[in-house]
């Protein structure tokens, strides 16, 4: 392999590498904060998707950020999902429904059915 070759091969190599940190980067500056509510809902996988699509979330957003989520809809009853510089969305549980609003969607409510033991779900 020639000189410019190996140097175009490198700098392929540099460009991917640089456009995977910018990447992760842009997503990690979100973060998840709980909030205190006065219910909680423990939701299985599917259920979080759902929530976050509602709230118009991409699919890396909801991989990196939807087990967060659910934790803290399950200890504390809601969250916030926020950047150094806005609140990009805000999630709720009340009683037998999740309410959120988000930048992107603006007002949601997803449906549950009602608490068996206190911990809520959807069949």
């Amino acid at each position: 392999m020639n000189k410019t070759a190996r140097f175009a091969q490198k700098l392929l190599l540099v460009t991917f590498f640089a456009g995977l940190l910018g990447g992760c980067a842009f997503f990690s500056d979100q973060k998840i904060e709980p909030i205190w509510s006065n219910g909680n809902a423990a939701l299985a996988p599917d259920q979080i998707i759902e929530v976050m699509r509602q709230a118009h979330f991409s699919d890396k957003e909801i991989i990196r950020l939807g087990p967060k989520l659910r934790n803290a809809l399950a200890l504390e009853g809601g969250a916030r999902v926020k950047t150094d510089k806005m609140t990009e969305a805000l999630f709720m549980v009340n009683e037998t429904t999740i309410s959120g609003t988000s930048v992107k969607s603006g007002l949601f409510q997803y449906e549950l059915n009602p608490p068996v033991d206190g911990v809520a779900s959807k069949q």
